[in-house]
């Protein structure tokens, strides 16, 4: 964390030296998707590799092992599946191949998102309630054959609600386990250093995530716009190189697509 600003610096610095210098005049764009999940139709539906941003919550649901859940209904899941994320940079990079670019030039930024494209948007609410669902009826098997069971976890809507949670049910507790541990000769140290360590835990990977599990902003996305809109002259080509999210319906993407692909695909017992 302490690190981060210093990177920053570092990489903000090589990124203008290896535009602003050294590509002369090779034209540059920028894509910059939000949170990409499995594929939509190619290679076929819900391909992905490795478990990532909003899959960690949907594996860990489907284990049995997410009993609380942070988010409101105005805290939106802007995601973009993985092949449309493919074809944009495609049609970028023909769309710019003979455009000439000065080095002094800003380069193009195509921000690849779906909330303000979508006409039903995607909020971590739908994402709980999608999960719940599939599970429900399609309950994960462990190694021995026995099937995992499926809770609705806590909600919390606040970071502040979610600290009350901890400290009553968990910190509390642990102070007492400290007393009981002195007054014991140390008996159960091993078990509150255990403890204490897995609170930590928590906090700081909550902690960690909190700017994108109640982040309430939109990404400008002016110029995707605009490339899809200068596809839509061949119709072939937009058809084989679609990356407009307008065509998904969520609730079937997350519950037909993209949940099953996950089991099917990532998720090891």
């Amino acid at each position: 964390m302490f690190g981060w600003p210093n990177t920053y610096v570092f990489t903000k610095a090589m990124g203008e030296m290896l535009i602003g210098k050294l590509r002369e005049d090779v034209p540059v764009v920028i894509i910059r998707p939000t949170i990409v999940t499995s594929t939509y139709r190619e290679p076929f539906p819900g391909w992905s590799e490795g478990v990532r941003t909003i899959d960690s919550f949907i594996v860990a649901y489907a284990k049995g092992k997410l009993p609380c859940f942070l988010g409101n209904i105005e805290t939106m899941f802007d995601v973009i599946p993985g092949d449309m994320v493919v074809n944009a940079v495609i049609v970028a990079m023909v769309g710019h191949a003979n455009i000439h670019q000065s080095s002094s030039d800003i380069p193009f930024i195509y921000q690849l998102c779906s909330y303000s494209s979508s006409t039903y948007p995607l909020n971590c609410i739908k994402l709980r309630d999608y999960s719940y669902q599939y599970f429900s009826k399609n309950p994960l098997m462990d190694k021995d054959g026995k099937s995992h069971k499926i809770v609705m976890p806590l909600h919390f809507p606040t970071m502040a609600s979610f600290r009350r949670y901890i400290y009553v049910n968990y910190m509390l507790p642990l102070e007492g386990l400290k007393f009981v541990n002195a007054a014991f000769c140390q008996c159960f140290r091993d078990t509150c250093k255990d403890v204490e360590r897995k609170i930590s835990h928590i906090l700081r990977m909550v902690e960690l995530n909190e700017p994108y599990i109640f982040f309430k902003g939109t990404f400008d996305e002016l110029n995707t716009k605009r490339l899809r809109m200068a596809m839509r002259a061949n119709e072939t080509e937009a058809n084989t190189f679609y990356f407009d999210p307008k065509c998904i319906n969520w609730e079937d993407y997350f519950m037909n697509i993209h949940i099953p692909g996950l089991v099917k695909y990532v998720i090891k017992l």
